[in-house]
C-alpha cells in the first residue's frame, strides 16, 4: 500500500512498482495498460481488446507527448512540498518562495539532463519491451524526476522517446 499523491514522486514510485511486478511475473504480455480508475472508457472492453489484437499496431506504444516549452519549469526548478500540493497555504508559500529564489539565482536542472524534454498524458498502453525499458532505465534518471511537479507526465515520455521504440501518437 502506497501513499501516492497527485503531483508527487510517489506516483512514479507506485507506477514503477506495478511495472516491475509485470516484468517479474514472467508473463509475456502484448500490452500493459496504465489507466485511471476514475476515467471511463468510451469503448466496450471487447472493442478495446480486439483493437490491441490487430496486427497493424503490433509493437507500437501508445504514448501521447508534446515538447511545449511552457512546461519546462517542471524539470528546470526544484519543486518542494509536492506531497502537500493541495494542503494549505504554508506549503504553497514555501513552494512558490523557493521557485522565485531559484529563478533569481539562475537554477537550471536541465543543464545536466541527457534526455529530451517531453510531457504528455500519464495514461499509456505499452508493449512489454517498453515496460522493461522503463523499469531498467528509470533508475539512471531518477534524480532528474525527484523534486519535480507532476513527473508522472514526464518520465515515461522522455525515457521512451529517447530510445528506439516506435511511438504511435505524437503532437
Amino acid at each position: 500500500m502506497h501513499d501516492a499523491r497527485w503531483g508527487d514522486i510517489s506516483q512514479i514510485e507506485t507506477e514503477l512498482e506495478l511495472f516491475r511486478a509485470v516484468v517479474e511475473s514472467g508473463e509475456v504480455y502484448a500490452y500493459v495498460h496504465l489507466i485511471s480508475g476514475q476515467d471511463m472508457p468510451t469503448k466496450s472492453p471487447d472493442y478495446i481488446l480486439n483493437y490491441f489484437d490487430k496486427k497493424s499496431i503490433e509493437g507500437k506504444e501508445f504514448v501521447a507527448f508534446w515538447q511545449d516549452e511552457k512546461q519546462v519549469d517542471r524539470l528546470k526548478y526544484y519543486w518542494l512540498c509536492t506531497k502537500h500540493m493541495r494542503h494549505g497555504l504554508i506549503y504553497k508559500i514555501i513552494r512558490h518562495g523557493a521557485l522565485c529564489f531559484q529563478r533569481i539565482v539562475g537554477i537550471n536542472r536541465l543543464k545536466k539532463l541527457s534526455l529530451p524534454f517531453r510531457y504528455g498524458y500519464n495514461w499509456v498502453s505499452l508493449i512489454l519491451q517498453a515496460v522493461i525499458s522503463l523499469v531498467n532505465e528509470y533508475p539512471k534518471y531518477a534524480y532528474n524526476f525527484k523534486y519535480t511537479i507532476c513527473a508522472d507526465e514526464l518520465y515515461k515520455h522522455m525515457i521512451l522517446s529517447w530510445g528506439a521504440n516506435k511511438v504511435l501518437f505524437k503532437r
